[in-house]
């Protein structure tokens, strides 16, 4: 399994919710060291909209990323705590537990690891194929599907950056469909995530430079 490097992206954040423009930015900081790993995905308040926070930590393994924690916040944190030895993960919000699987990942985790997935073997991976995770939030884990896309060409900061792509259709009501744009040449971090939600609104972050850290 190959992760990536230690990094800090940062990204314009676009598109409209609610019906109302959405004109911010984010900031995520990947860093693996010793066997462990943490990141952090944070957008900025922009007017009313108060400022959303993801934040993942755990071990990296032999087949990837094993998070042991995941926060969510926007007004208040809630939180999802991984117990690999009983198989479970517990929740702060007042949820019942929910049955981990291996390789089950979190929100922000996932997308590290499908990056890795792909950095691993991207010859597995042609346009068609599908890969499936176990995603946890902060209040539920389920399983994902995604399917690999053509790759596309994208520009940042002024270069040309190929990308794969990644989609996944919502399965349950309300919930967004997300596509994904992995750097190739930037051992497949992401370059944008788009978030499509039922009522005809769209969130995307795309990136506009990388700073990768010794």
């Amino acid at each position: 399994m190959q992760v990536a490097q230690a990094a800090t992206l940062t990204y314009a954040v676009t598109g409209t919710a609610r019906g109302q423009p959405v004109d911010t930015r984010s900031e995520l900081r990947w860093q693996p060291a010793g066997g462990h790993y943490e990141a952090e995905w944070r957008t900025l308040a922009d007017g009313p909209r108060p400022a959303h926070r993801w934040h993942s930590q755990g071990l990296v393994t032999s087949v990837g990323l094993m998070p042991e924690r995941f926060a969510e916040r926007t007004r208040a944190e809630r939180a999802a705590h991984f117990d690999a030895a009983g198989g479970r993960v517990r929740f702060s919000a007042n949820t019942p537990d929910a049955p981990w699987s291996p390789g089950g990942q979190d929100r922000l985790s996932a997308v590290l690891q499908l990056g890795a997935l792909l950095a691993a073997a991207p010859e597995r991976y042609p346009p068609g194929s599908r890969l499936s995770l176990q995603i946890t939030g902060a209040r539920d884990a389920a399983v994902r599907e995604w399917t690999v896309q053509v790759d596309e060409v994208l520009t940042v900061d002024g270069q040309p950056v190929p990308c794969a792509v990644l989609m996944h259709q919502p399965e349950r009501p309300y919930e967004p469909a997300v596509t994904l744009w992995l750097a190739r040449p930037w051992h497949y971090l992401p370059a944008r995530l788009r978030q499509t939600f039922a009522q005809a609104d769209t969130v995307e972050h795309s990136l506009q430079n990388l700073a990768l850290q010794p």
